[in-house]
């Protein structure tokens, strides 16, 4: 296969410059020996646009022209203080928030069929099938074993189907389970 149109004609090789940040295209291609990039980004104030703070006290360092933080002292760079700033920014303590959200549902949904099995077992056991008397594994507690697996796999291809979360999907099969056991007992 050739890289010429249908008309005959070739098309010019296009060689397209790798993305680079705004301070490695201000900077030289080669640099004079003793200067290196941090000291060019010293040359300049601290823009407004990303925003930036110092990474130690979360003060905000637009228009500085030096890299220290009038307010604790220490020393930052460009990168830092806009990494900073990112971190403390909206979208991504709603991301932090959510992530820790669905955590928490994950924990409290296997952590939920974890009881509801335990509950079963080893609160009120009715005959014990295997084991001795301290791993007691009864009928009830069989057939609730054998449901969370089920549970779980049509949950999972429920998730599939309409594109939920495994913490949602599994908060689900808690929930489930946990009524299960509630009937059985």
């Amino acid at each position: 296969m050739s890289d010429s149109p249908p008309g005959g004609e070739q098309r010019p090789f296009i060689e397209l410059e790798p993305a680079v940040s705004s301070s490695a295209r201000a900077a030289p291609a080669s640099l004079p020996d003793g200067v290196t990039p941090e000291m060019l980004d010293a040359q300049r104030t601290v823009p407004s646009q990303p925003a930036h703070v110092c990474p130690t006290c979360d003060y905000n360092l637009t228009g500085l022209s030096s890299r220290r933080c009038p307010e604790c002292g220490e020393a930052f760079t460009l990168a830092e203080a806009r990494m900073a700033a990112f971190a403390l920014s909206e979208p991504m303590t709603r991301y932090v928030r959510h992530r820790r959200w669905n955590r928490f549902k994950l924990v409290l949904g296997v952590g939920l069929m974890a009881a509801s099995f335990v509950a079963v077992n080893w609160i009120r056991p009715p005959a014990t099938l295997v084991g001795p008397p301290v791993s007691q594994l009864t009928l009830p507690g069989v057939v609730l074993l054998a449901m969370i697996f089920v549970i779980v796999v049509a949950l999972g291809l429920f998730r599939a189907l309409f594109e939920m979360s495994w913490s949602n999907a599994l908060l689900v099969a808690g929930l489930f389970v946990a009524m299960i056991a509630f009937l059985i007992m």
